[in-house]
């Protein structure tokens, strides 16, 4: 078969171990693309010592987080290989149809997508000022917006909590706060009620009834 003339085809001409220049460079190319995509699934078994505890709420360091870290994990990454070895038998049919460009292109934008709704996701980091103390962080900067405070055996007096947000994976301090405060007490505020409601003519007698737990 006769080839056209306005094809132009790559330099196979032999080179390094026989390969050609053209040849080198796709080998590169799948080189850096696995390359990347395996080091972003590795990437999660270096942050996992301290990501875990703190999505968790453990004490970094305890037995409780490495525990919860060595499960999870494992847990994860078994996920991750079964979503890798499904997905390559979805795509690979979807390729036969649509072709290999176009399922390229979708996984890029599936990718894409799931990444760029990380840049929406909210992180909190929490404060506590006991009386005539100073600050200090009582839970780390993770995704979960609460925070559960134990008051027992608590000092009575002025608490001052805070809590900084930023965007998760934002290089900056925080982009936000707000702070408000808390009090314990042996009594918690009791509550006054007048017998008759208002109001009444003058030379009334009005009894007034308070209830409070202590």
């Amino acid at each position: 078969m006769d080839r056209d003339p306005a094809v132009v085809e790559p330099d196979t001409t032999g080179g390094l171990l026989g390969l050609s220049g053209y040849q080198w460079l796709v080998v590169a190319a799948g080189w850096a693309g696995w390359g990347f995509d395996v080091f972003d699934a590795l990437l999660f078994t270096f942050v996992a010592p301290n990501c875990v505890p703190v999505l968790l709420r453990l004490p970094l360091g305890s037995p409780e987080a490495r525990q919860a870290t060595l499960f999870w994990t494992g847990a994860i990454t078994s996920i991750l290989l079964i979503g890798w070895a499904a997905g390559g038998v979805l795509f690979g049919w979807v390729a036969d149809r649509i072709g290999r460009k176009r399922a390229l292109f979708v996984t890029i934008a599936i990718y894409a997508a799931g990444t760029a709704l990380c840049a929406g996701t909210g992180t909190y980091r929490f404060w506590m000022q006991p009386p005539g103390g100073t600050f200090s962080v009582m839970q780390d900067y993770s995704t979960a917006n609460t925070f559960t405070w134990d008051t027992t055996g608590k000092a009575l007096g002025t608490y001052t909590f805070q809590v900084d947000a930023k965007n998760q994976g934002s290089a900056a301090a925080l982009d936000t706060y707000a702070r408000t405060d808390f009090r314990p007490s042996r009594c918690v505020t009791p509550t006054l009620s007048p017998r008759l409601a208002a109001p009444q003519l003058p030379g009334t007698a009005i009894t007034f009834t308070s209830t409070v737990t202590c």
